[in-house]
């Protein structure tokens, strides 16, 4: 097998993979999760793959995409109310903050189903394509992306990203300042019963006012009304996975026992619900042979290539051999990264290691949130070309470990 050939062809994949992510952005619509965009483009890259895979399955599986955001408006309404109620009540002040915090932690923190039988359900689909082997299958690796595209996330396209992450940081500061102050407070006043605030109780409760300055900001987080063309978020993981099958079909590169796939996840922007999905119904498939899973996330930005050791707000641990395998294919395809963690946020690598895959995450974004990442600025013209020859290379390198 010359892989080397298809690593010197890489230019050529490149064309394929942005033609394929301006074609999906143009016919299918906007993705949201759950949605009828997000189907057809399922099915669009699902028929493309027909052509240099050996079967394609779409799986369906029910969402409820309104439930993943849905902690802004309860958690906001809640310290809001917190703040008015410390002056009269505070310990209804300290029941409204560990309300609010539920939902938020629940959801945003640890991407939980908890409160989705709360929310309408709609279907999302999964596209698993695989190139199998010549003889029997004794391994298999797979390469991830995401259709579909998130809500315009609207504080980074007015103000930036640094400037929106200040907001939610100081936004959880304001919640312990807040929970602080009535905790003092009902110890100050000895009982449960109503009593209302005066001398230095008064003035500390009014220096808590000023988080609502903080707090009104976050209700406009979202843009409910726009879905972002997402092309690198992740139109760049899907068509990089798809094509390194396709490179292998028009090279006529078989592996003996390594099956090669595909997993296109729906509704990853909605709490990795395709991922959850897609492992509950075939771990115990991947648990019967050695299976490797590596998903990319917004390949966009080469100077901030990373293979991700933890993952989902850094509580989630990536399986490190196969970090440090992929981060050896990197270097030695004369590409340059470094291994990292997911600050604020998560991918697909969070929810199969969850589910005890062995699987990481290779992301090239930068993490203090860059002007494209999850407005209407990431269309087609945002692709970058480098970031996506320079991972395809990698991927093509790691490739070398199997037969």
């Amino acid at each position: 097998m010359d892989l080397n050939k298809i690593q010197n062809q890489s230019g050529k994949y490149v064309d394929y993979m942005v033609k394929t992510i301006s074609d999906t952005i143009e016919s299918c619509g906007t993705r949201f999760s759950g949605s009828e965009g997000e189907k057809k483009a399922a099915e669009k890259l699902a028929k493309d793959m027909e052509g240099y895979s050996d079967r394609v399955k779409i799986e369906p599986f029910a969402v409820c995409p309104e439930s993943f955001y849905s902690w802004i408006f309860w958690t906001v309404t809640c310290v809001l109310c917190a703040i008015g109620c410390y002056f009269i009540l505070p310990l209804l002040s300290i029941i409204l903050l560990v309300t609010g915090l539920v939902p938020m932690l629940s959801a945003f923190v640890f991407y939980r189903t908890t409160f989705d039988w709360m929310y309408k359900k709609e279907t999302s689909h999964n596209v698993t394509a695989e190139k199998m082997p010549t003889g029997e299958v004794k391994r298999a690796v797979y390469f991830v992306g995401h259709i579909d595209a998130a809500n315009e996330w609207y504080l980074n396209y007015r103000f930036g990203g640094k400037a929106m992450t200040a907001i939610v940081c100081l936004a959880f500061i304001s919640m312990l300042y807040i929970m602080a102050t009535s905790i003092y407070r009902l110890v100050m006043i000895g009982n449960i019963q109503p009593d209302v605030a005066q001398g230095t109780q008064l003035y500390v409760g009014l220096s808590s006012l000023v988080w609502i300055f903080v707090l009104i900001p976050l209700f406009f987080l979202n843009n409910w009304k726009r879905v972002v063309d997402g092309a690198n978020d992740d139109l760049t993981g899907c068509t990089l996975s798809m094509a390194v099958l396709k490179a292998l079909k028009d090279n006529d590169i078989t592996f003996e026992h390594t099956k090669v796939g595909v997993i296109l996840t729906g509704s990853e922007e909605t709490g990795l619900r395709g991922a959850k999905a897609w492992s509950k119904a075939h771990k115990a498939e991947c648990q019967k042979i050695p299976t490797e899973i590596i998903s990319f996330d917004t390949i966009a930005e080469l100077d901030f290539l990373c293979v991700n050791l933890k993952d989902l707000n850094m509580t989630v641990k990536t399986d490190r051999a196969l970090g440090e395998k992929y981060m050896k294919a990197i270097v030695d395809s004369g590409a340059k990264a470094k291994f990292s963690g997911i600050p604020i946020g998560s991918t697909d690598g969070a929810a199969f290691s969850q589910a005890k895959l062995t699987a990481t995450s290779v992301t090239a974004i930068n993490y203090d949130i860059p002007y494209y990442y999850h407005t209407r600025r990431d269309t087609i013209d945002a692709v970058n070309k480098d970031a996506l020859d320079a991972v395809f290379k990698a991927t093509i390198e790691f490739l070398k470990n199997y037969d």
